[in-house]
């Protein structure tokens, strides 16, 4: 969930365009505000979901937390150093229908450099994931670090799930965000 009344679907749908399109609708009949879209799909399936982009935000996924430098190389073919490329070719890909772009905040600063060669402005609210040292993540921060990279939302998933004291963690990581 997000702020009181919204949820946050993360499928990371790739797929067909009809598929696609099924599940989407399927999201948006559950009642979600946000889901997650890989960027990886091909223009026909970002066509087929466009009317659903003023129904809720729909952020793209391209370069996942738990993948590193020989990751990138080896499943997107890009090189580490391409950084701001990476994101501003995914970007372009999906910018019919994204309003929220998925990213480590260790990759903020790429981002924005690139949606700022790609629209002049910042466009696409920043949902970041890797929060916490997660076991299988490697690019991750604290919530406060990601805070102060700049993201919109930040997904505490593990951190709390697998915490001893649940409770006491979100108390904390509030605690934290609030000293700010």
């Amino acid at each position: 969930y997000t702020e009181a009344g919204e949820l946050f679907v993360d499928c990371k749908l790739w797929d067909t365009p009809n598929t696609v399109k099924t599940v989407m609708q399927k999201i948006v009949d559950k009642g979600a505000t946000m889901t997650t879209v890989s960027t990886l799909n091909n223009l026909a399936t970002f066509d087929a979901i466009e009317d659903f982009k003023d129904s809720l935000m729909i952020c793209g996924v391209t370069f996942l937390t738990s993948w590193g430098g020989s990751d990138l190389i080896e499943i997107l073919n890009y090189m580490p150093s391409a950084g701001k490329q990476l994101w501003r070719d995914n970007m372009e890909r999906a910018q019919s229908v994204m309003k929220g772009i998925v990213c480590s905040p260790v990759d903020l600063e790429k981002v924005a450099e690139a949606e700022l060669e790609l629209h002049g402005m910042h466009k696409y609210k920043k949902i970041c994931p890797g929060i916490g040292k997660n076991k299988g993540q490697v690019r991750t921060t604290t919530p406060l670090q990601a805070k102060e990279m700049g993201a919109d939302y930040i997904v505490i998933g593990r951190t709390i799930t697998e915490s001893e004291d649940p409770l006491n963690t979100i108390k904390e990581i509030k605690e934290s965000l609030l000293k700010t």
